[in-house]
């Protein structure tokens, strides 16, 4: 009886951690895409920014909300992340997340930038591939972003999963996801591949 208690409490949560994954999500984008426009390292420029009308995006789907457990990495270096443009940037591998998704479980290795300083490097980035990239979505693949504190159980929402600068303008440097993150399922939610149009 306790056993069916606790399974019955633990869908329960899940299920609410998920309505409020979707709750959230027009005001996340909505933050996000003002955040872009007067940033002084937008990647658009006054005319893009006068005809700008919102990202493209998959709709919201619950389904891809998913309850991860963390494991902090020990003993790891700082490296180089390659990135698109050929430049790399400096990470430590921060952690793994494991999540079931699609039936089967599935890991994402999170990293830390290391070349800002410590006040602004409250984040780890998740860069990852999917099975859209190329078509509904950037062909480089896309990004999760974190804030700290970074818990043993989170949520992944990869409904705010975003595109990387270099999506938008070449000039900047984006690391590219690694092999370890690189997901063999498709994940049709969060932001879809960028056109001038919009």
């Amino acid at each position: 009886m306790k056993t069916c208690l606790l399974a019955i409490l633990i869908l329960t949560a899940s299920a609410a951690a998920q309505a409020t994954c979707l709750d959230s999500l027009p005001t996340h984008r909505a933050q996000m895409e003002a955040d872009y426009l007067k940033s002084k390292d937008s990647p658009f420029d006054e005319p893009m920014r006068a005809h700008f009308t919102g990202f493209s995006y998959f709709e919201g789907d619950a389904s891809f909300c998913v309850d991860a457990t963390f494991e902090r990495a020990k003993g790891e270096k700082p490296f180089d992340m390659v990135a698109f443009n050929g430049k790399s940037l400096p990470f430590i591998k921060y952690g793994v997340f494991r999540f079931p998704l699609g039936g089967t479980m599935r890991t994402l290795t999170a990293y830390q930038r290391r070349d800002l300083p410590p006040a602004e490097r409250q984040w780890v980035l998740v860069p990852f591939q999917d099975s859209t990239n190329g078509k509904e979505t950037y062909g480089g693949g896309r990004y999760l972003q974190l804030d700290f504190p970074i818990r043993a159980r989170m949520t992944l929402d990869f409904n705010r999963a975003f595109n990387p600068l270099c999506a938008y303008d070449a000039k900047f440097t984006c690391p590219v996801p690694p092999p370890e993150n690189r997901l063999a399922i498709s994940i049709p939610v969060g932001e879809k591949g960028y056109s001038k149009d919009h």
